[in-house]
This record gives C-alpha cells, sequence and structure tokens, in this order.
C-alpha cells in the first residue's frame, strides 16, 4: 500500500511506468509530477483506471 512517506522519485517512476498505453495517460504523467502527497496520487491512480475503463 501507498504510505505518506512514499519515494517521490521510485514511486512516481513506477506510476509513469505502468500507465503507458492506457487512455489518458499523458495527462495522468504530467499531473502525477505535480502530486504533493500520496493521496493525491491515489487519487489520480483511480481517476486513470476508470478512465480507461470507459
Amino acid at each position: 500500500m501507498l504510505q505518506e512517506t512514499f519515494s517521490p522519485i521510485s514511486g512516481r517512476y513506477y506510476s509513469m511506468w505502468y500507465s503507458k498505453g492506457l487512455n489518458g495517460s499523458t495527462t495522468f504523467r504530467g499531473a502525477i509530477n505535480q502530486s504533493n502527497s500520496a493521496d493525491e496520487v491515489r487519487k489520480l491512480i483511480d481517476k486513470l483506471y476508470e478512465d480507461d475503463g470507459e
């Protein structure tokens, strides 16, 4: 589970890597680089997978 103390570098790197090819991933990668908390990252991930399922 993603914790509030997640490594910004590795957390963002892997989130961006695994999103490659999904609908909306370009916007997601830009937003995740601007995120300031693990909660914000979770919300972005949830939204990415909701949007990709449409």
